[in-house]
């Protein structure tokens, strides 16, 4: 997903997921991202909201965040954030993740949609002085990271996301994801896909495999590259 404005360094993430395994190592599951995976440059910093696997130092299925961006000595900071709150696999939840980089924090609400008369679980927890969250290269990707790395990516449901600027109230808030009015990212499963979001993976490539473009070219090449008069250098 591309979007001309990004969420800087304070946002509200909010999500009615489902996850349907945990990763039997230690890989996490990605529900949603703006970050490649890398640690090394400017053009890697961003987040994640990633599930923990079975084997990982804290426990599955914990909900954690981690961040690249620049500490105060203008450095290059990394950090993982946990909430040590744990999702049961084949459950629907009400997700929110409040980021308040400048107050050096982020807030956790988990609220069981599964079970009636459910409390939420929150907590928050302590973050590194770390700046310029959204500046890196990657785009949103919901169910992933930016470079695609398949042990990284989601399993299970994800019925509707939104990502609010700033720092936002629960009135504001709401687990009826089409009651959500606004946010600089929203997206609902039910809805017809439309701009700026835009599938990746198989779907993608089936697309350019039909592209009457792509198909010429590819004919050309296997011509060429079946062509007598063709040169291999060796």
């Amino acid at each position: 997903m591309n979007a001309s404005e990004k969420e800087g360094d304070e946002f509200t993430v909010e999500a009615v997921v489902k996850l349907d395994s945990v990763d039997a190592n230690t890989e996490l599951r990605t529900l949603v991202s703006r970050w490649d995976g890398g640690k090394g440059s400017l053009e890697s910093f961003g987040w994640s909201i990633d599930m923990t696997g079975k084997k990982s130092r804290y426990k599955p299925g914990n909900v954690l965040m981690q961040f690249v961006g620049e500490d105060e000595n203008a450095n290059i900071g990394y950090q993982v954030v946990a909430s040590n709150i744990h999702l049961q696999v084949g459950r629907r939840y009400h997700l929110v993740v409040r980021v308040s980089s400048p107050r050096r924090e982020v807030a956790f609400t988990v609220l069981d949609l599964d079970t009636a008369g459910s409390v939420a679980q929150s907590a928050v927890a302590r973050m590194d002085n770390l700046s310029k969250l959204s500046q890196g290269a990657s785009p949103v990707v919901l169910g992933g990271l930016g470079k695609r790395n398949p042990t990284r990516q989601w399993d299970g449901n994800i019925e509707a996301l939104r990502i609010m600027l700033g720092n936002q109230p629960e009135k504001v808030l709401n687990a009826d994801s089409a009651k959500w009015k606004d946010g600089l990212v929203v997206w609902r499963a039910a809805d017809s896909l439309g701009a700026p979001f835009a599938w990746s993976g198989a779907d993608s490539r089936q697309d350019e495999a039909n592209d009457p473009f792509r198909q010429a070219m590819n004919d050309l090449c296997q011509m060429l590259l079946n062509s007598n008069e063709f040169f291999y250098l060796h």
